[in-house]
């Protein structure tokens, strides 16, 4: 392995960056038109299988770690929303009352939802052009 594939290789292991991501998303600092879906996360293991299968295998762990830093949010239906129902809990000492946790699990639903029509949207953005010129291109 040489200097430079290392050089390219281990920026990309940096937890740091989703972190800061996904403020900015809610700080408006990132656009909601950076976010990707599945085609877009297999556009990604494309570009990086091309420089060699270390990178693909980093942006897989990298991939794999943003996941679960996702996965910590605080957004009923992940974990993360369930570990703020259980720190509630600890500081009232009672349970959140089922009412509650419904709720939040309706909009965390409507959250994830929105999340998911988003993504796609932006992933066939994307995509759409190159699928018309191929489909131009069956037709000539």
């Amino acid at each position: 392995m040489t200097k430079e594939q290392i050089t390219f290789a281990l920026p990309t292991i940096d937890v740091r960056n989703t972190v800061l991501a996904v403020a900015g998303l809610f700080s408006g600092q990132v656009p909601m038109s950076e976010l990707g879906g599945p085609i877009r996360i297999a556009q990604i293991a494309k570009q990086t299988a091309d420089h060699g299968w270390l990178q693909f295998l980093l942006t897989m762990v990298l991939l794999s770690v943003n996941l679960g830093v996702l996965n910590l949010l605080p957004i009923p239906l992940v974990d993360g929303g369930r570990l703020l129902f259980l720190a509630i809990e600890g500081i009232k000492r009672s349970p959140v009352t089922l009412r509650t946790q419904q709720v939040a699990a309706y909009l965390g639903l409507a959250m994830l939802g929105l999340l998911l029509v988003v993504v796609m949207k932006n992933d066939l953005q994307r995509v759409l052009p190159d699928l018309l010129d191929w489909a131009r291109g069956l037709l000539h």
